[in-house]
C-alpha cells in the first residue's frame, strides 16, 4: 500500500519539518547552511512559493511554506531536500540518506495556527538552549522579521504573518517581537503538542 497523498492546492500553507536520519546532523558547518539557502532560493524562484518562516537547526529544519500555484508541497520539498542531500554527501564524502523518511508537513487551516507555527519555528533555538533570545540565532528568519542583519532576508515573506499581528504597519514588528519575547517555555511546550512537531 502506497503513502497517502498530501492535500495540496494553490494557496495552501504548510508547517514543514525535515529531520536528519537517526537524528544525525544535517549541517556540519555554516557553509552547509549557506549551501542549503542557495538551493532553497533556486527552488523558491522556480516554484514561486512563499516562505513565511525558516529555522535551520543542527539536526532538523522548520519552515512554513505557502504553495502559490499547481505545484505540490511534495514536489517542492523533494527537490530541495534531495538536491541538498546530494551536495552534502558529495562535499563530506558520505553516502546514504541524509533525511529521515519523508518530511513532515501539516496543512495550516487558520490564522491562529499560522501565527503559532512561525512563533514555534522562531523560538526553537531558545527551546533547544542554543541562545537565550530568539534574535541571537543567526540561522532563523526571525532576524528578517526584526529587520536585523539576516542571511534569510531575501527569502522570507514577512507581510502575511505581520498583518495577523496588527493592521498598523508601524506597530507590526514591535508587536510580533513582543509575542516572541514574552512566550514562556511552558507555552512553547504546549505549542509543540498542538502543532504536532
Amino acid at each position: 500500500m502506497g503513502r497517502p497523498h498530501r492535500i495540496c492546492f494553490p494557496g495552501a500553507i504548510f508547517h514543514v519539518t525535515s529531520k536528519g536520519d537517526n537524528d544525525q546532523p544535517i549541517f556540519i558547518d555554516d557553509s552547509d547552511r549557506q549551501d542549503f539557502l542557495q538551493i532553497l532560493w533556486k527552488y523558491k524562484r522556480e516554484y514561486k512559493f512563499s516562505l513565511h518562516s525558516l529555522t535551520l537547526m543542527l539536526t532538523h529544519i522548520h519552515d512554513v511554506i505557502q504553495v502559490n500555484n499547481e505545484d505540490t508541497i511534495s514536489e517542492i520539498m523533494h527537490d530541495i531536500n534531495s538536491t541538498y542531500s546530494k551536495r552534502f554527501n558529495w562535499k563530506h564524502s558520505k553516502t546514504g540518506h541524509l533525511f529521515k523518511d519523508r518530511f513532515h508537513a501539516k496543512l495550516i487551516q487558520d490564522d491562529k495556527y499560522f501565527l503559532q507555527a512561525t512563533q514555534y519555528d522562531h523560538l526553537n533555538p531558545v527551546k533547544a538552549g542554543i541562545v537565550k533570545n530568539a534574535e541571537d540565532y543567526y540561522w532563523s528568519s526571525y532576524r528578517a522579521y526584526l529587520k536585523m542583519d539576516s542571511c534569510m532576508a531575501p527569502f522570507i515573506d514577512t507581510e502575511k504573518v505581520l498583518s495577523l499581528v496588527s493592521d498598523n504597519k508601524a506597530e507590526q514588528v514591535r508587536l510580533y517581537k513582543n509575542i516572541i519575547s514574552t512566550t514562556t517555555m511552558e507555552t512553547l511546550g504546549k505549542l509543540k503538542k498542538e502543532l504536532g512537531c
